[in-house]
């Protein structure tokens, strides 16, 4: 086969046994089409991501406030205590505690109310302010400021006001907060 002269060959001739050189217009038309799927796949790609980092974040919130709202009620359980009530009182601290601190209120649980009904004690505690000072997991690490009412033999009726700031350690056990660890930042005041 006899070549033709190459400045008198069509571009689309298929003599040479190439494939016909397409026109850059139509290869755009086809390119348009892919790179708008790709921007596309990379919005939905950017939603997700979105959605599921709220939906984290979301429930990282939920649980701190249900780990706040434990320690909350477990600093008024640890300073509301009657000689009246002292067993029930003591069931309540140990039902809402983990760990240290629940195997200290099952070994006070025998003597205490003996203790406070000696006494004549009754304490009501109102929490004051609380806040997350750390959350890592299922473990949160609250603060709680606490005023307490206590009145005994020696307070007289009036009783006096003690001032309590706990450190609470809660773990989550069981779907539940419980508290672990108390301790007293400085003396009762």
């Amino acid at each position: 086969m006899e070549r033709p002269d190459p400045g008198t060959a069509e571009l689309t001739d298929p003599g040479w046994g190439e494939a016909p050189v397409e026109a850059p217009r139509s290869r755009r038309r086809r390119a348009l089409p892919v790179l708008l799927a790709l921007v596309l796949c990379g919005l939905l790609v950017g939603i997700v991501l979105t959605v599921l980092d709220d939906r984290t974040a979301d429930a990282r919130a939920d649980e701190r406030q249900a780990a706040l709202q434990a320690a909350r009620q477990q600093a008024v359980n640890l300073t509301t205590i009657s000689h009246v009530t002292a067993e029930r009182d003591l069931a309540r601290i140990i039902a809402a505690s983990t760990g240290t601190l629940k195997t200290q209120f099952e070994t006070q649980a025998k003597s205490f109310p003996g203790v406070l009904r000696q006494e004549k004690s009754v304490s009501v505690g109102r929490v004051l302010a609380a806040g997350v000072k750390s959350q890592q997991g299922s473990t949160v690490d609250a603060l709680i400021a606490v005023d307490a009412t206590v009145s005994n033999t020696a307070s007289g009726d009036t009783g006096v006001v003690k001032h309590y700031r706990m450190d609470m350690r809660l773990v989550k056990v069981g779907g539940r907060w419980l508290v672990s660890t108390v301790a007293f930042a400085g003396l009762p005041q």
